[in-house]
Protein backbone atom coordinates (compact mmCIF):
# COMPACT_ATOMS: atom_id res chain seq x y z
CA UNK A 1 0.00 0.00 0.00
CA UNK A 2 1.65 3.20 -0.96
CA UNK A 3 2.36 5.66 1.52
CA UNK A 4 -0.16 9.42 0.83
CA UNK A 5 2.58 11.21 3.16
CA UNK A 6 6.50 9.51 2.10
CA UNK A 7 8.28 12.81 1.62
CA UNK A 8 10.02 13.44 -1.95
CA UNK A 9 12.60 16.45 -1.12
CA UNK A 10 14.07 17.84 -4.36
CA UNK A 11 17.29 19.81 -4.17
CA UNK A 12 17.98 21.43 -7.74
CA UNK A 13 21.71 22.82 -7.78
CA UNK A 14 23.90 24.84 -10.12
CA UNK A 15 27.40 25.44 -8.79
CA UNK A 16 26.49 25.15 -5.24
CA UNK A 17 29.56 23.16 -4.28
CA UNK A 18 29.73 25.82 -1.21
CA UNK A 19 26.29 24.61 -0.02
CA UNK A 20 25.14 21.33 -1.24
CA UNK A 21 27.28 18.94 1.52
CA UNK A 22 25.54 20.99 4.48
CA UNK A 23 22.03 20.93 2.65
CA UNK A 24 21.85 17.91 2.53
CA UNK A 25 23.61 16.74 5.95
CA UNK A 26 20.42 19.60 7.13
CA UNK A 27 18.05 17.88 5.68
CA UNK A 28 18.82 14.43 6.48
CA UNK A 29 19.71 15.27 10.25
CA UNK A 30 15.88 17.16 10.27
CA UNK A 31 13.97 14.39 8.99
CA UNK A 32 15.56 11.83 10.74
CA UNK A 33 14.62 13.95 14.16
CA UNK A 34 10.81 13.87 13.65
CA UNK A 35 11.15 10.20 11.74
CA UNK A 36 9.55 11.39 8.32
CA UNK A 37 10.44 8.45 5.99
CA UNK A 38 11.71 10.59 3.00
CA UNK A 39 13.54 9.84 -0.27
CA UNK A 40 16.28 13.11 -1.29
CA UNK A 41 16.42 14.18 -4.68
CA UNK A 42 19.20 15.98 -5.69
CA UNK A 43 19.13 17.13 -9.68
CA UNK A 44 22.47 18.34 -10.95
CA UNK A 45 21.89 21.09 -13.47
CA UNK A 46 25.02 20.81 -15.51
CA UNK A 47 27.49 22.67 -12.65
CA UNK A 48 30.36 23.21 -13.56
CA UNK A 49 32.36 23.00 -10.12
CA UNK A 50 32.03 20.11 -7.66
CA UNK A 51 28.72 19.89 -7.19
CA UNK A 52 28.21 16.24 -8.65
CA UNK A 53 31.30 14.80 -7.17
CA UNK A 54 30.36 15.99 -3.66
CA UNK A 55 26.97 14.30 -3.95
CA UNK A 56 28.51 11.01 -5.29
CA UNK A 57 30.37 10.82 -2.32
CA UNK A 58 27.99 11.31 -0.13
CA UNK A 59 25.43 8.91 -1.55
CA UNK A 60 27.76 5.96 -0.12
CA UNK A 61 26.55 7.73 3.32
CA UNK A 62 22.87 8.30 2.80
CA UNK A 63 20.98 5.24 1.32
CA UNK A 64 17.77 7.28 0.11
CA UNK A 65 19.68 9.86 -1.64
CA UNK A 66 19.25 9.97 -5.60
CA UNK A 67 21.48 11.97 -7.64
CA UNK A 68 20.03 13.19 -11.14
CA UNK A 69 22.74 14.39 -13.74
CA UNK A 70 21.19 17.14 -16.18
CA UNK A 71 22.92 18.12 -19.55
CA UNK A 72 22.97 22.08 -20.44
CA UNK A 73 21.93 24.47 -17.60
CA UNK A 74 17.85 25.09 -18.41
CA UNK A 75 16.84 26.24 -14.92
CA UNK A 76 14.52 25.34 -12.23
CA UNK A 77 11.52 23.89 -13.88
CA UNK A 78 12.75 21.59 -16.08
CA UNK A 79 14.88 20.54 -12.80
CA UNK A 80 11.48 20.04 -11.39
CA UNK A 81 9.62 17.88 -14.18
CA UNK A 82 12.89 15.60 -14.49
CA UNK A 83 12.80 15.03 -10.32
CA UNK A 84 9.36 13.99 -10.73
CA UNK A 85 10.17 10.76 -12.80
CA UNK A 86 11.72 9.69 -9.59
CA UNK A 87 8.05 10.01 -7.84
CA UNK A 88 6.30 7.38 -7.30
CA UNK A 89 3.91 7.99 -3.88
CA UNK A 90 3.36 10.64 -1.38
CA UNK A 91 3.83 14.51 -1.09
CA UNK A 92 7.00 16.64 -2.87
CA UNK A 93 8.74 19.47 -1.96
CA UNK A 94 11.65 21.73 -3.40
CA UNK A 95 14.22 22.96 -1.32
CA UNK A 96 16.77 25.35 -2.35
CA UNK A 97 20.38 24.11 -2.38
CA UNK A 98 21.26 27.23 -0.58
CA UNK A 99 19.11 26.82 2.34
CA UNK A 100 17.41 30.01 1.71
CA UNK A 101 14.13 28.18 2.51
CA UNK A 102 13.58 26.96 6.41
CA UNK A 103 13.20 23.38 5.94
CA UNK A 104 12.14 23.39 9.65
CA UNK A 105 8.80 24.02 8.33
CA UNK A 106 7.95 20.90 6.70
CA UNK A 107 6.93 19.31 9.21
CA UNK A 108 4.06 21.54 9.85
CA UNK A 109 3.35 21.98 5.86
CA UNK A 110 2.52 18.21 6.02
CA UNK A 111 0.41 18.33 9.45
CA UNK A 112 -1.54 20.79 6.98
CA UNK A 113 -1.58 18.16 4.11
CA UNK A 114 -3.00 15.73 6.89
CA UNK A 115 -6.04 18.04 7.57
CA UNK A 116 -6.89 17.53 3.86
CA UNK A 117 -5.02 20.49 1.97
CA UNK A 118 -3.75 19.50 -1.11
CA UNK A 119 -1.01 22.36 -1.58
CA UNK A 120 0.64 24.13 1.37
CA UNK A 121 2.72 27.29 0.11
CA UNK A 122 5.18 28.64 2.99
CA UNK A 123 4.58 32.42 3.14
CA UNK A 124 6.84 35.49 4.00
CA UNK A 125 4.02 37.52 4.28
CA UNK A 126 1.79 36.82 6.92
CA UNK A 127 2.53 36.94 10.99
CA UNK A 128 5.64 35.10 11.83
CA UNK A 129 6.65 34.92 8.67
CA UNK A 130 9.64 37.18 7.18
CA UNK A 131 12.12 37.62 4.55
CA UNK A 132 12.64 40.48 2.42
CA UNK A 133 14.79 40.57 -0.74
CA UNK A 134 18.13 42.87 -1.37
CA UNK A 135 16.18 44.03 -4.74
CA UNK A 136 13.15 46.49 -3.51
CA UNK A 137 11.93 45.63 -6.98
CA UNK A 138 11.62 41.38 -6.51
CA UNK A 139 10.20 42.35 -2.98
CA UNK A 140 7.42 44.51 -4.45
CA UNK A 141 6.89 42.37 -7.59
CA UNK A 142 6.35 39.12 -5.18
CA UNK A 143 4.11 41.03 -2.52
CA UNK A 144 1.68 42.27 -5.88
CA UNK A 145 1.25 39.90 -7.82
CA UNK A 146 0.59 37.52 -4.65
CA UNK A 147 -2.37 40.03 -3.04
CA UNK A 148 -3.55 41.16 -6.44
CA UNK A 149 -4.14 37.19 -7.69
CA UNK A 150 -5.79 36.53 -3.81
CA UNK A 151 -8.17 39.85 -4.76
CA UNK A 152 -8.75 38.98 -8.37
CA UNK A 153 -9.30 35.12 -8.51
CA UNK A 154 -9.21 34.16 -4.92
CA UNK A 155 -5.82 32.66 -4.37
CA UNK A 156 -5.60 31.75 -0.86
CA UNK A 157 -2.01 32.33 -0.10
CA UNK A 158 -0.06 35.55 0.10
CA UNK A 159 2.85 34.26 -0.98
CA UNK A 160 2.34 32.71 -4.25
CA UNK A 161 5.09 33.47 -6.06
CA UNK A 162 7.37 31.44 -3.60
CA UNK A 163 8.74 28.16 -5.12
CA UNK A 164 8.71 26.23 -1.50
CA UNK A 165 5.81 24.92 -1.64
CA UNK A 166 4.78 20.77 -0.42
CA UNK A 167 1.91 19.30 -2.64
CA UNK A 168 0.07 16.05 -3.53
CA UNK A 169 1.59 13.97 -5.95
CA UNK A 170 -1.90 13.70 -7.56
CA UNK A 171 -1.72 17.63 -8.06
CA UNK A 172 0.79 16.44 -11.00
CA UNK A 173 -0.98 13.81 -12.26
CA UNK A 174 -3.71 16.20 -12.96
CA UNK A 175 -1.85 19.62 -14.26
CA UNK A 176 1.19 17.81 -15.79
CA UNK A 177 4.61 19.05 -16.59
CA UNK A 178 5.91 22.99 -15.53
CA UNK A 179 6.05 25.02 -18.65
CA UNK A 180 8.64 27.48 -16.45
CA UNK A 181 11.76 26.92 -16.94
CA UNK A 182 12.75 29.23 -13.92
CA UNK A 183 11.32 30.72 -10.53
CA UNK A 184 8.19 30.96 -11.61
CA UNK A 185 7.39 27.18 -11.08
CA UNK A 186 6.00 28.34 -7.38
CA UNK A 187 3.65 30.49 -9.11
CA UNK A 188 2.85 28.67 -11.99
CA UNK A 189 1.51 25.34 -9.77
CA UNK A 190 0.11 27.17 -7.23
CA UNK A 191 -2.49 29.32 -9.81
CA UNK A 192 -3.03 26.11 -11.76
CA UNK A 193 -3.91 23.89 -8.31
CA UNK A 194 -6.04 26.98 -7.49
CA UNK A 195 -8.29 26.41 -10.73
CA UNK A 196 -8.11 22.80 -10.99
CA UNK A 197 -9.63 22.59 -7.35
CA UNK A 198 -7.06 21.75 -5.26
CA UNK A 199 -7.36 22.63 -1.46
CA UNK A 200 -4.69 25.40 -0.58
CA UNK A 201 -3.16 26.44 3.05
CA UNK A 202 -0.33 28.53 3.94
CA UNK A 203 2.47 27.96 6.70
CA UNK A 204 4.38 31.39 8.50
CA UNK A 205 7.80 31.26 7.11
CA UNK A 206 11.79 33.06 7.56
CA UNK A 207 13.31 32.78 4.27
CA UNK A 208 16.99 33.91 4.22
CA UNK A 209 19.43 35.26 1.76
CA UNK A 210 22.05 32.59 0.53
CA UNK A 211 25.27 32.61 2.54
CA UNK A 212 27.58 31.47 0.08
CA UNK A 213 27.58 31.20 -4.24
CA UNK A 214 25.64 33.35 -5.94
CA UNK A 215 22.05 33.44 -6.75
CA UNK A 216 20.29 32.56 -10.43
CA UNK A 217 17.47 34.75 -10.14
CA UNK A 218 17.76 37.34 -12.78
CA UNK A 219 14.89 39.84 -12.21
CA UNK A 220 14.57 41.36 -15.98
CA UNK A 221 14.28 37.70 -17.07
CA UNK A 222 11.75 36.45 -14.48
CA UNK A 223 9.17 39.27 -14.57
CA UNK A 224 8.06 38.72 -17.76
CA UNK A 225 7.32 34.86 -17.07
CA UNK A 226 5.66 35.88 -13.68
CA UNK A 227 3.30 38.38 -15.84
CA UNK A 228 2.43 35.79 -17.89
CA UNK A 229 1.27 33.27 -15.36
CA UNK A 230 -0.51 36.49 -13.49
CA UNK A 231 -2.38 37.52 -16.65
CA UNK A 232 -2.81 33.58 -17.42
CA UNK A 233 -4.20 32.77 -14.26
CA UNK A 234 -6.98 35.71 -14.37
CA UNK A 235 -7.90 34.91 -17.93
CA UNK A 236 -8.85 31.36 -16.93
CA UNK A 237 -10.83 32.34 -14.09
CA UNK A 238 -12.75 34.42 -16.37
CA UNK A 239 -13.20 31.63 -18.66
CA UNK A 240 -14.00 29.61 -15.84
CA UNK A 241 -11.74 27.24 -16.65
CA UNK A 242 -7.86 25.56 -16.30
CA UNK A 243 -6.12 25.71 -20.09
CA UNK A 244 -3.09 24.79 -20.81
CA UNK A 245 -0.94 28.19 -22.30
CA UNK A 246 0.50 27.16 -25.49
Amino acid sequence: MKDPYFLNIIVPAFNEELNISETIRTIHEIQSRVNLPHKLIVVNDNSTDRTREIVRELQDKYDNLVLINRRGNHGLGRCLNRAYEEVEEGVVVAVMADLADDINDIPKMLDKIKEGYDLVSASRYIPNGSGEHEDRFKHFLSRFLGKTLQLLIGLPTNDATNAYKLYRVSILDKIGILRSDNYTTGLELTVKAHLSGFKIAEVSTVWHDRAEGNSSFKIFKVAPEYMRWFFWAIWNRMKGSMTKPE
